[in-house]
């Protein structure tokens, strides 16, 4: 499974480079959780993928991870294509956070 799952990211990076997200309009789609520490996403991911979601909740309540709202336009900071990361920012403000790749919809 994660042999298919790095295969799939690397044809997506080769296929849409990260400087393409630059001129591209973002929106954030339903179901992703986003939070301002990579460490702290990095982690939220890993209690979700053990099925773990009283852990996941830990990170919510202590405000140190979010649910992502649908529709929200935002600005691509940073990608890590292949660990299918994506730093972003709402327009307007400056705080940052981290979320899966998915969890963006970019149009031109």
């Amino acid at each position: 499974m994660k042999k298919k799952w790095v295969a799939a990211m690397l044809a997506f990076a080769l296929a849409l480079p990260v400087a393409a997200f630059a001129e591209r309009k973002c929106v954030t789609n339903e179901g992703f959780v986003g939070a301002i520490f990579e460490s702290d996403f990095d982690r939220v991911v890993k209690c979700l993928s053990q099925n773990d979601t009283a852990a996941a909740m830990t990170f919510i309540t202590a405000k140190r991870a979010f649910f992502i709202e649908a529709g929200v336009p935002v600005i691509v900071e940073d990608t890590k294509i292949l660990s299918g990361k994506v730093c972003l920012r709402i327009p307007g403000n400056p705080t940052q956070f981290w979320t899966s790749l998915k969890a963006i919809k970019c149009t031109d």
